[in-house]
């Protein structure tokens, strides 16, 4: 049984978060779906709430942690907020998707929940789209994903992740063995990074779907991608609109994904 419930905090309670979330579940559900989003609940509201998804000897706080589904968009929560996070996945919550999109981690808070990723074992997805991430931000992730497990679908889009960052993820890709869907859309790979994820997904056997829309890349890289597209023969999906795409490599692609 999964409960889907948006949970709206007062501005006067914003400092007592987990109640409002716990109190939806009950001794005998074993999945919550949490949506607390647009909430401005801030790093304090935060921290709040990643204490509750700590497991620990509490009666309600079992329940919390019960919780699989965490929806944080628009919380304002900065680095501080992704530091009580971290804590939390670090711990052994047993979240399975994330979503932060929109937070303003910037690369501080990337680094944070990037450690916190190569001790989870339980998170599958993550957003951490529109966070300023930036090339650094990104690199951490990518040196995440080649320790974790776990994670099968990442959003990253518009975090100015740029050529730097781009490479990075793409190394992490050659000895990953889980992540099935990457979204980098919005993001300027620059020309090494589009080359670098060429290559990555010449050895790649995990990751089926690709979104690089509005990346930046130019004819040659695009013909580079098509390339590793008819060898290939998990990537299922991927988008390269918004890069003034040829209706030949448009055709081609479409030739080798059907």
């Amino acid at each position: 049984m999964v409960l889907y419930t948006p949970v709206s905090v007062p501005a006067s309670s914003r400092n007592r978060t987990p109640p409002f979330i716990c109190s939806l579940a009950t001794a005998s559900l074993a999945r919550l779906r949490a949506f607390a989003a647009g909430n401005s609940l801030g790093d304090e509201g935060c921290r709040a709430v990643a204490d509750a998804l700590a497991p620990n000897g509490d009666n309600v706080n079992r329940q919390c942690a019960s919780v699989t589904c965490l929806d944080l968009t628009h919380n304002g929560l900065g680095a501080k907020g992704a530091h009580a996070l971290a804590h939390a996945l670090a711990a052994g919550s047993s979240l399975r998707s994330l979503d932060l999109y929109g937070n303003a981690l910037g690369a501080e808070g990337a680094e944070i929940i990037a450690m916190a990723l190569s001790a989870n074992s339980t998170l599958t997805h993550l957003d951490l789209s529109w966070n300023a991430l930036g090339a650094h931000g990104a690199a951490a992730i990518g040196v995440a994903l080649k320790t974790t497990t776990a994670l099968v679908s990442l959003h990253l889009r518009r975090n100015d992740i740029a050529e730097e960052g781009a490479e990075a993820l793409a190394r992490a890709l050659r000895s990953n063995e889980t992540l099935a869907r990457l979204d980098l859309q919005g993001n300027e790979l620059g020309e090494d990074g589009a080359i670098a994820f060429a290559r990555a997904l010449r050895v790649n056997m995990s990751l089926t779907s690709l979104n690089l829309f509005c990346t930046e890349i130019d004819a040659f890289r695009r013909k580079l991608l098509v390339d590793v597209v008819s060898v290939n023969a998990i990537l299922s999906s991927l988008r390269l609109h918004g890069n003034e795409i040829p209706v030949e490599i448009k055709n081609e692609i479409k030739k080798h994904l059907l």
